[in-house]
């Protein structure tokens, strides 16, 4: 009997063991479960916001690196460590060609129609007569003979005429009318040479050769933008250099084109680079500028910290490109520059031209005779 209890005993014991056993098994897998089903759901919403970036990004349109031009490849440094404080270096563009491009731009005859002072009128233009006799405005196009049409009044002729000088007429005419214009005309000018786009373009009659040039597509990297040739019937009136423009905002005295007007952008014969401790790196057409002093200036003049006792060019010989130091002195910034020079300006924080610049005879002899 006492057996019998005991044995009885026992397998509960061991029942009771086992149980132990699995209990605390069964709760790691639920506890492990739960964890499981809390990174699924993470992870789901992980994935769900990179999906929503992933679309976000391929919605943005981000804007091409416009290859390097046959000259910009050629001017750039061949040793650039230290022109640059925070070491860093961007390519040297060619300079203004930028500016001349708009792709975007389209032209408005109504978007500003006030006439610029000395505009002249000519067929095409839309213009409103008011008066006091006539309580409805008359709108009036020029016609094809240039003449002015109006019931009331015999007909000007306005070609070639000043906006000022027809709205004298017109009072002479009636004393109670009064001009006003309301629609710019068009003209046509044949661009070529460099150009882009070169042919024939339609253009507001207001714009001018900078305007002109950037609605056509601009100018490519090998064409000249300091030697335009404007034309009119078959005679050169001026050449036009856009560096007064783009550097000055200066237009030509001779700045309204007619219809038939062709200009023609010639290629870019003379260049030279300079970068580092100037306010505008870049490179620059030559014209007449023939000095070290006069390049700087296009690139809008020294940095207050650049280097004052010496300047590096790069100069391309027969053998090569050679670094030519041009030491501090009383004449240094009269240095002359030569085709396809590129010229180093560096922070007084480098010390990488010092060994170009040591005060020693082959150094003085190089900058002697540069």
């Amino acid at each position: 009997m006492m057996t019998q209890h005991l044995k009885t005993f026992l397998i509960a014991a061991v029942f009771l063991m086992i149980l132990a056993y699995l209990l605390p098994l069964k709760t790691v897998s639920a506890q492990t479960k739960r964890n499981s089903t809390e990174k699924d759901k993470i992870l789901e919403s992980v994935n769900s916001r990179l999906q929503e970036l992933e679309k976000e990004l391929n919605g943005l349109e981000i804007p091409e690196e416009k290859p390097m031009s046959r000259l910009e490849l050629k001017l750039q440094p061949l040793m650039r460590g230290g022109l640059s404080p925070n070491g860093t270096h961007a390519p040297l563009r060619q300079y203004g060609y930028e500016q001349l491009r708009a792709e975007d731009m389209e032209f408005d005859p109504v978007a500003n129609p006030a006439p610029p002072a000395g505009y002249r009128m000519g067929p095409g233009d839309e213009v409103v007569i008011y008066s006091v006799s006539e309580p409805n405005l008359v709108r009036l196009r020029i016609s094809a003979d240039g003449k002015l049409r109006h019931p009331a009044i015999n007909p000007i002729q306005v070609a070639n005429r000043t906006f000022e000088e027809v709205q004298e007429q017109l009072s002479k005419e009636n004393r109670f009318m009064d001009l006003v214009l309301e629609k710019l005309r068009s003209i046509q000018v044949n661009i070529i040479g460099e150009a882009t786009n070169p042919g024939l373009h339609r253009v507001p009659a207001t714009a001018n050769v900078a305007q002109v040039i950037s609605l056509s597509g601009g100018i490519r990297c090998s064409g000249s933008l300091r030697n335009i040739e404007w034309r009119r019937n078959h005679k050169l009136i001026t050449q036009i250099d856009l560096y007064d423009y783009l550097l000055k905002g200066l237009s030509p005295r001779v700045s309204h084109l007619e219809s038939g007007d062709t200009l023609f952008i010639p290629l870019m014969k003379k260049a030279v680079a300079i970068d580092g401790a100037v306010w505008r790196p870049a490179i620059y057409e030559l014209k007449q500028e023939t000095s070290l002093e006069q390049v700087v200036e296009l690139a809008g003049g020294f940095q207050p910290d650049y280097l004052r006792d010496c300047i590096v060019l790069e100069r391309i010989t027969i053998s090569g490109r050679e670094l030519i130091p041009v030491l501090n002195g009383a004449v240094f910034l009269s240095t002359p520059v030569k085709n396809f020079d590129v010229i180093k300006i560096y922070p007084n924080s480098s010390i990488l031209p010092k060994y170009f610049c040591l005060d020693l005879p082959q150094n003085e002899a190089l900058s002697q005779n540069q």
